[in-house]
């Protein structure tokens, strides 16, 4: 009896384990809209459309029974990064719970809004904080991160190659791409979101062409970022 029951406890855990996670806001963080949008992670090797068809299949079963309301979605945006495949949905906890069945799906994360917090004065950092900036500034600056594959830091820059054929993936607020010094070698993969103040492909905030601008660029090869 108590092998019996080992057993179901270890098959139960193992289940639990297979489903794939749904990672809800933390407290204090907005969600976006009305709490009910979520971002769908698809695994590497799996094909989102079908992925999407099945979860299209569950949100009409659960609308067919009067447990989910009629405005749901599944897959109404999809985004591609390199290999990173992601799509929305739109709907109540039965249909993510259904959803995380799927073999192919690696997690389900509600969407929560950020938002960015400026300082446009020095006066506005407490003196601890800008003290670590000023350090920060007279540092590597992140450069420690970028020279080694597996990310690790090791206290200096030294790269092994000069970035021929490497692919820079910039997720920032946009890349103003006709910018001359990028060399017609930048372009915009795609958009997460539609901004409310210009085009969604473009960089409305100019920070995305800043981070952009670290990579080799016409008049600034003497940096030797990569």
């Amino acid at each position: 009896m108590k092998l019996q029951v080992l057993v179901a406890v270890i098959v139960a855990v193992a289940l639990a384990e297979a489903r794939a996670p749904i990672r809800y806001a933390q407290r204090g963080t907005r969600v976006a809209g009305d709490g009910r949008s979520y971002l769908v992670k698809v695994k590497d090797n799996a094909d989102p459309d079908r992925v999407i068809m099945r979860g299209r299949g569950q949100m009409h079963r659960l609308m067919n029974f009067g447990m989910e309301q009629m405005d749901a979605e599944v897959g109404t945006q999809k985004i591609k990064i390199g290999k990173t495949k992601f799509f929305t949905v739109k709907g109540n906890p039965k249909l993510l719970e259904s959803m995380q069945e799927d073999d192919d799906i690696e997690y389900i994360e509600q969407e929560t809004m950020f938002y960015k917090s400026p300082c446009s004065d020095t006066q506005d950092i407490s003196h601890s904080a800008l003290w670590k900036y000023k350090e920060y500034l007279n540092s590597l600056q992140g450069l420690d991160r970028i020279d080694e594959r597996n990310g690790a830091e090791s206290g200096s820059y030294s790269p092994s190659g000069d970035g021929a054929g490497v692919y820079a993936y910039i997720l920032d607020t946009g890349i103003h791409t006709g910018h001359s010094d990028f060399g017609g070698r930048a372009i915009n993969a795609g958009s997460a979101y539609s901004h409310p103040y210009g085009s969604s492909d473009d960089d409305v905030d100019g920070h995305g062409t800043h981070v952009a601008s670290m990579y080799p660029l016409e008049h600034f090869l003497s940096l030797e970022i990569w």
